[in-house]
């Protein structure tokens, strides 16, 4: 019989952490090339771990859903769920119901308000 540590799950768990934000931050370079290249490595990381931490508080677990988020934050800012001058952002952060259809239609109406404002959203 094997025996599992609580210190081997907990290095185990830091790793897919650490690669699950490898993979957000190689999808957001992706799709936010210029954004991510002007902040650079660090900061990107840092923002990723602020997205995530986030993410997770309102609820999101899946990949989707929290890709979703992040690009919530880049086209609103890294902190658009607190935002008083987002208070739609709140409104379906908070509503009820399944996360990811929360964020789903988040990210179509920001998307729809973006373009409505300036034209330069993705």
């Amino acid at each position: 019989m094997f025996v599992i540590r609580k210190t081997q799950l907990d290095a185990l768990a830091g790793a897919l952490d650490e690669a699950f934000a490898q993979r957000l931050a190689d999808k957001m370079r992706r799709f936010w090339p210029r954004t991510c290249e002007a902040m650079g490595p660090a900061q990107l990381e840092a923002r990723i771990a602020h997205g995530l931490e986030r993410a997770r508080a309102h609820g999101a677990r899946e990949e989707v859903d929290i890709q979703r988020y992040l690009n919530l934050m880049f086209l609103l800012g890294d902190d658009f769920d607190t935002d008083s001058s987002l208070p739609w952002a709140r409104a379906y952060l908070t509503a009820p119901g399944p996360i990811s259809a929360r964020l789903s239609q988040l990210c179509e109406y920001a998307l729809a308000e973006a373009r409505r404002s300036n034209g330069d959203a993705p």
